[in-house]
C-alpha cells in the first residue's frame, strides 16, 4: 500500500510548538531521538549500541517536526539570556528556524553571521538544558560531508531586549539580514503577514467607504455602542413629514428638520408614533386615548405604552423595545420601530385584494394559492422582473442593493411604466450619480416625487431605500392590465375574501407569533405553517429547551421530510402541555384550518398563562378563575354600582363597560368617562370597543384581539384580554 502523504510544514505549525516548547523537550526526545544515532528509553535517551540498527525517519511531517524542534532546542540552549527573548509568539518561533538538511543529503554551507558578542550567563531560573548528543554520536549518523569545507560559523549574539509597544496587532515579520539564507518557513511567515496586512487595509477602505455616514452612540455597557446611518435618520423623517403632513395635531411640530436629528426629540411623546400607526391600520390607536397635552413624564409613558402595543398588535417586533428607551430617543431603537410601521405602510397595497390583476405574474405551472402565499416582498420583485422581460431588458432584480446600484434596471422599469414621459435616454449618462439623479427627476414627473431617496442611496445600494423607492412606483403605476371579467382576477377576488372569519382570526395569530420576533415571518399563516418551523420557532420562544433542533430537517425538499418535521412539532406541543389529541403532522402539513388554528390558540393561551404564572401564579389559571378575579377586582373599587360578568361568553360583554371598569380598578384615572357610552347602538358598541382596547394598551397590556372580537363576545380572545390585564396588575403589585 503507498504510503499516505503528510502535509509539509508551515509557519502556523511553528507558531503553536513554540508556545509550547519547553514542556514538549522531553517528549521531543522520548520520540525522535532516532535520527540522531539515539534510542530512547522511558524518559532517558542514550547512544545506540554498536551494530544495533537504529530507526531512522524518512523525508515526512514528523521528521521535519522533529528536525526544527531540535534546531530551536539548541538555539534555546545556548547561554542566552532567555528572559530577553521577543514578547511576539510568532517572532520567537521563526527567529531561530533554519533549513534543515534531509537525512539522506549532504549539508549545506551556511554564511557567517556578524561577530559575536559575549553571552551574558542564563539566570538562576531558567530551565536547564536537555542533553544534547556528543560530536562522535552526531557525527555516525551525519550524511558524509562535502568536498569544501563550510566556512566558520561564530557564536550567535545573545538576543536584545525590545522596547514595550503598545497593544494591537501582532508586527510583521522583520527581514532577514542579507548575509543570511531565508528559508521557505520564513518566506511563508512573511507572505502570510503581507497578505494579512494588505487584506485589513482594503477592508478598512471598505468599512470606511461604507460606513462613511454613520453615527456613532454609545451604550451602556463599557465599550458598546450602536451605529446608524444619517441617510436613513433624513429619509424616515422626510417620509414622515410628507405622510402626517396634514394631520392638525402635529401642525405644531412638523416639518421636522430631517438634517438636525430632531425626529428623536419629536418622537419622546409618542404622539406622532400614534398617528403613524393609525395609517397603516386605520382605528389600530383611539384617536381620542391619545395624550395630546402632555402635563407629565406619566403622559409621555402612556403614550409610548399605547404606541408600543399597537405597533405589537400589527405584527412589529418590539422586544427589548421599551416606553422610557423611545421618550430617551435611543436611535437604534427609534429607527428600528419606524422601518417596521413605514414598510406595512409602503407593502400595504401590493396585495391581490388590492390589485387582482396580480395574478398576470403567475409563473407556468403554478397556481392562484401558489401566489397568495408568497411574501409581499417577492411579489415586489415579481412585479419588477415581469415589466423587465417586457421592455427587452437582459437584467433581473434578486435584491435591492447591487442590482440597483447601476440605475439600470429602475430606466427600463419606469420607461414600461409609464412611457409617454420616460425612456431609456438616462442610459448614456456614464456618471452612476448623474444617472441616479436623472431617475428621480423622472419619478418627480410621473407622480412618485419623493424627498426621502436620493441618488447616493440608489448609487450606494441602500436595501431599505431602494426597496421604499421601488414600493412607491408600484403604489402609483402598477401598470398591470387584464380584463376585469377575467375568471382569473374574479377567483383571485374571491380566494381573498373568502372566509372572512378565519382570515381575521389568521390575522390575528400571525400578528402574535410574528411579534415573538422568530427568524420564520408568517404571512400566510395555514401555508407558512405547512413546513412547521415558524411554530417549532414559536415553542422554542416559549420554553427555549423544548426543541432540539437536530432532531429537524433543515430546508427539506421532499414531502416525507417535511411531515417529519411536522411530527416532530407535535411531539414537542406534547412536551409543552397542548391538547395534541387527533392532531398528526399530515394534518398540520394539509394545512387543516381548523387543527392549525386551534393548535396557534393552545401556544397563544400557554404565552399568556405562563405569564401569570411567572409573575406570582403557583398554579395554572382557568377561564373561571380569571372571571372570578375580574369580578372581584370590579366590586372591591366601584362597590354597589359594578357590574358582574357570568363567563366569558357573557352577552353583557359586548358593551365593553365592564372590561372599562376592569382597567380602571387596575390603573385608576386611565379611563375618561366622558367618551364612553352606554353602549345600546351598534355605532356606540364599535365606539366603546376601541376605546377599551387603546385605554388597556395604555396600560401596558399586549393584546391582539380586535375590537370586532370584543362587540362579538369572542371568549378565546377575551380571555387574552383578562390574561394581560391580570399580568399588568401582578406586575405593579410585585416588589420592585
Amino acid at each position: 500500500m503507498p504510503r499516505k502523504k503528510r502535509r509539509r510544514l508551515s509557519s502556523c505549525d511553528l507558531q503553536r510548538t513554540s508556545s509550547h516548547l519547553l514542556p514538549l523537550r522531553s517528549g521531543f526526545q522520548r520520540g525522535y531521538g532516532g535520527e540522531y544515532g539515539l534510542e530512547s528509553s522511558g524518559d532517558q535517551t542514550t547512544a545506540a549500541k554498536p551494530g544495533k540498527k537504529v530507526w531512522q525517519p524518512k523525508n515526512s511531517f514528523d521528521d521535519k517536526m522533529a528536525s526544527q524542534l531540535d534546531k530551536t532546542n539548541k538555539s534555546l540552549g545556548e547561554p542566552n539570556d532567555t528572559s530577553s527573548a521577543p514578547a511576539h509568539p510568532l517572532a520567537s518561533s521563526t527567529q531561530h528556524v533554519q533549513t534543515t538538511s534531509s537525512p539522506n543529503e549532504p549539508a549545506k554551507a551556511e554564511s557567517p553571521p556578524p561577530p559575536a558578542k559575549a553571552a551574558s550567563p542564563p539566570p538562576p531560573s531558567s530551565r536547564p538544558t536537555p542533553p544534547l548528543p556528543s560530536k562522535e554520536q552526531t557525527k555516525a549518523a551525519a550524511p558524509p560531508e562535502p568536498s569544501t569545507p563550510p566556512p566558520a560559523v561564530a557564536p550567535k549574539p545573545p538576543a536584545k531586549t525590545p522596547p514595550p509597544k503598545p497593544p494591537g496587532p501582532p508586527p510583521s515579520q522583520a527581514p532577514a539580514s542579507p548575509g543570511k539564507p531565508i528559508s521557505q518557513d520564513e518566506k511563508t511567515v512573511e507572505e502570510g503577514n503581507r497578505f494579512s496586512a494588505d487584506l485589513r487595509a482594503k477592508g478598512l477602505e471598505a468599512i470606511s467607504t461604507a460606513d462613511s455616514n454613520l453615527t456613532r452612540r454609545d451604550g451602556e455597557a463599557f465599550g458598546a455602542y450602536h451605529s446608524y446611518g444619517q441617510e436613513k435618520v433624513e429619509a424616515f423623517t422626510e417620509y414622515i413629514n410628507y405622510t402626517l403632513q396634514s394631520d392638525a395635531d402635529l401642525s405644531g411640530v412638523l416639518p421636522i428638520d430631517p438634517v438636525s436629528g430632531d425626529l428623536f426629540k419629536v418622537i419622546a411623546d409618542g404622539v406622532l408614533l400614534c398617528k403613524l400607526l393609525n395609517k397603516t391600520q386605520p382605528g389600530i390607536v383611539f384617536e381620542k386615548a391619545i395624550n395630546l397635552k402632555i402635563k407629565s413624564v406619566h403622559h409621555k409613558v402612556e403614550n409610548q405604552n399605547l404606541a408600543i402595543n399597537s405597533a405589537r398588535a400589527i405584527g412589529c417586533n418590539v422586544i427589548n423595545i421599551g416606553a422610557q428607551d423611545l421618550i430617551d430617543g435611543r436611535p437604534h431603537l427609534v429607527l428600528g420601530l419606524l422601518w417596521q410601521i413605514i414598510k406595512i405602510l409602503l407593502l400595504k397595497r401590493v396585495s391581490l385584494k388590492e390589485h387582482p390583476e396580480l395574478v398576470l405574474l403567475l409563473k407556468p405551472g403554478e397556481d392562484l394559492a401558489t401566489l397568495l402565499k408568497l411574501p409581499k416582498e417577492e411579489l415586489l420583485v415579481r412585479w419588477v422582473n415581469f415589466h423587465l422581460v417586457n421592455a427587452g431588458c437582459e437584467k433581473r432584480l434578486s435584491n435591492f442593493s447591487s442590482d440597483v446600484k447601476d440605475s439600470t434596471i429602475y430606466i427600463y422599469l419606469m420607461s414600461r411604466i409609464c412611457p409617454e414621459h420616460c425612456d431609456l435616454s438616462p442610459l448614456q449618462e456614464k456618471d452612476e450619480r448623474r444617472r441616479a439623479q436623472k431617475v428621480l427627476d423622472n419619478a418627480a414627473k410621473i407622480g412618485c416625487k419623493t424627498t426621502f431617496v436620493k441618488a447616493n442611496d440608489i448609487v450606494a445600494g441602500n436595501k431599505d431605500l431602494n426597496f421604499a423607492f421601488t414600493a412607491l412606483l408600484f403604489n402609483e403605476h402598477p401598470a398591470l392590465y387584464v380584463d376585469d371579467t377575467s375568471n382569473q382576477v374574479e377567483v383571485a377576488t374571491l380566494l381573498e375574501d373568502d372566509n372572512a372569519e378565519c382570515t381575521r382570526e389568521e390575522r390575528v395569530f400571525q400578528n402574535w407569533m410574528n411579534s415573538l420576533g422568530i427568524d420564520a415571518q408568517v404571512h400566510r399563516l395555514l401555508e407558512d405553517c405547512k413546513t412547521a418551523e415558524p411554530l417549532l420557532q414559536v415553542m422554542e420562544k416559549l420554553n427555549p429547551t423544548v426543541v432540539n433542533w437536530k432532531m429537524v430537517n433543515k430546508n427539506p425538499r421532499v414531502q416525507i421530510k417535511t411531515i417529519e418535521n411536522c411530527n416532530y412539532m407535535v411531539e414537542c406541543a406534547k412536551a409543552l402541555g397542548l391538547h395534541t389529541v387527533n392532531i398528526g403532522g399530515k394534518d398540520i402539513h394539509d394545512g387543516n384550518a381548523k387543527l392549525v388554528l386551534g393548535l396557534v390558540w393552545q401556544l397563544m393561551r400557554h404565552d399568556t398563562m405562563s405569564l401569570l404564572e411567572r409573575l406570582g401564579g403557583s398554579s395554572k389559571l382557568s377561564d373561571s378563575d380569571l372571571v372570578q378575579w375580574a369580578n372581584d377586582r370590579v366590586q372591591a373599587h366601584f362597590n354597589s354600582s359594578s357590574r358582574k360578568v357570568s363567563s366569558l361568553s357573557d352577552p353583557s360583554i359586548a358593551t365593553s363597560l365592564f372590561l372599562l371598569q376592569l382597567c380602571e380598578s387596575v390603573t385608576p384615572g386611565l379611563v375618561d368617562w366622558d367618551i364612553v357610552t352606554e353602549g345600546s347602538t351598534d355605532e356606540d358598541r364599535e365606539h366603546n370597543a376601541k376605546y377599551v382596547l387603546s385605554v388597556a394598551r395604555k396600560m401596558g397590556c399586549g393584546i391582539f384581539l380586535l375590537w370586532e372580537d370584543v362587540v362579538e363576545v369572542k371568549p378565546k380572545m377575551l380571555m387574552t384580554f383578562l390574561g394581560s390585564v391580570m399580568a399588568v396588575q401582578r406586575q405593579k403589585a410585585a416588589p420592585s
